[in-house]
């Protein structure tokens, strides 16, 4: 029998009934996780419930359910799970999603990939391809190569190379098993990102110390997040975008420190014009104030959640 020592974490908000098919997913693998990890980012929407008596997962062994008193977003939610991963003595943590279903041989399949690698090469991340749960096509964007290490700026792989295993730079945290050595190594994730470019950032961190990514072809995880990703008309996310991604960009880029700081300001630029392009003109004076607020909290290293962008 196929045995691969690793430990799953999901973090969660307000989407019970997706995390039910999540952990299922995990719960089925032909290669068992030794502990799934579950925060629960303070949910409302009774996701406690399933680990209670009476619920689909009480004392379940393999769950260990970690609810939180407030929401720290899915960068500090990720950190705790982490941490708590690192607990459990095992080789590997595979990151899942509260909205992400895993092919029973997803890690069978990363497994297999692994044995079949050069032993001497720095293998320190084995993903898999995300395809969208609705029509099942490959979800681009997900796993990147890196054009330009000046400015960090990404060329997402393209359907012809998801058909085969690839080298990737950067990664979602939907699907990658890292090696807990490597992550020893790389620290902790930039919990105070609050939410998105947390993951690119980490990936980043794993290249800069020579350990290499690889996206395996044939392990797939369907990711049901069409709705979540219809922007709202005030998109309090934009403060995080453009902050996040600014300050990734001005930690890791190779460039000049004058010429990140322009190109920032460039980003915040072009991102302005496309809310004024797509948004409705009552809403355009808070999106461009997300967008300015986040350069400058960029540039003055002000990280963490801010209580003027939320939900």
């Amino acid at each position: 029998m196929k045995k691969m020592n690793y430990s799953t974490i999901i973090v969660t908000y307000n989407r019970s009934e997706k995390l039910v098919q999540a952990v299922n997913s995990h719960l089925t693998q032909t290669i068992k996780p030794q502990k799934i990890i579950i925060v629960d980012n303070a949910s409302t929407d009774g996701t406690n419930t399933l680990f209670e008596s009476g619920g689909v997962f009480y004392k379940n062994d393999n769950i260990l359910y970690h609810p939180l008193r407030s929401n720290i977003g899915g960068s500090g939610g990720f950190q705790v799970a982490l941490e708590k991963a690192m607990l459990t003595e095992t080789d590997w943590v595979l990151f899942g999603d509260d909205d992400a279903y895993f092919d029973a041989d997803y890690v069978e399949n990363l497994y297999d990939t692994y044995l079949s690698l050069n032993s001497s090469e720095k293998i320190g991340v084995l993903t898999g391809t995300i395809k969208k749960f609705s029509t099942h096509n490959v979800e681009l964007g997900s796993r990147s190569k890196i054009r330009n290490v000046n400015y960090v700026l990404l060329t997402p792989l393209t359907e012809e190379e998801y058909k085969t295993d690839t080298n990737i730079d950067v990664f979602t945290f939907v699907g990658p098993m890292i090696k807990t050595k490597v992550i020893q190594k790389v620290g902790n994730i930039h919990s105070d990102y609050f939410i998105h470019y947390d993951d690119s950032e980490y990936s980043l961190r794993i290249k800069e110390r020579l350990f290499k990514s690889i996206n395996v072809a044939d392990a797939v995880v369907f990711h049901d997040s069409e709705g979540a990703k219809q922007l709202p008309i005030r998109d309090w996310r934009l403060y995080y975008d453009i902050r996040n991604r600014s300050h990734m960009m001005i930690l890791h880029g190779k460039a000049n420190k004058f010429f990140k700081i322009i190109a920032v300001i460039l980003l915040a630029m072009r991102t302005s014009k496309s809310v004024l392009i797509r948004k409705k003109p009552s809403n355009y004076r808070y999106n461009i104030m997300a967008i300015i607020c986040g350069l400058r909290d960029a540039l003055a290293q002000r990280m963490g959640k801010n209580e003027k962008f939320l939900p």
